[in-house]
């Protein structure tokens, strides 16, 4: 439900596990304004609702793919530290790759959000170095 309350006015939404799927499907940012914003809203929330948990958790294309928008805020939401096989094993260089990429395009804030059962203190540590390298904000303890 939180797409639905967010405050923005235009947005696209990258779903990512072992691959990195956008919604719209077309890859196209969504208007998100007013009343052809809601129905807009609903739809993009009729298609994460046939998204699949399942997989590893590849934020690094996941950010890639958002710095290919001309964005000025990405909200980071994930029940996993970076990783790079099914297991989910945390990795290390992995998430150096995001801390360069993130430095990199630190003129657009990531606000993390950290959920599920898979929160642990690698995932706590790494949301809350890529929301400080951007100067965006950490959530999930």
């Amino acid at each position: 439900t939180w797409l639905k309350h967010l405050n923005v006015e235009e947005c696209v939404l990258i779903v990512y596990s072992s691959s990195v799927r956008t919604f719209p499907a077309d890859g196209s940012v969504a208007d998100v304004r007013g009343s052809a914003g809601k129905s807009k809203r609903d739809e993009l929330m009729r298609q994460l609702q046939t998204v699949k948990p399942g997989g590893w958790t590849n934020t690094l294309d996941a950010l890639r793919k958002a710095y290919e928008y001309d964005v000025d805020t990405v909200l980071l939401f994930t029940d996993g530290a970076p990783s790079r096989a099914s297991s989910g094993a945390y990795d290390e260089r992995i998430a150096q790759q995001i801390y360069a990429l993130s430095r990199e395009h630190a003129n657009v804030p990531i606000n993390t959000i950290g959920l599920g059962n898979y929160f642990d203190e690698n995932m706590a540590t790494f949301l809350r170095t890529v929301a400080s390298l951007t100067g965006g904000t950490f959530r999930g303890e």
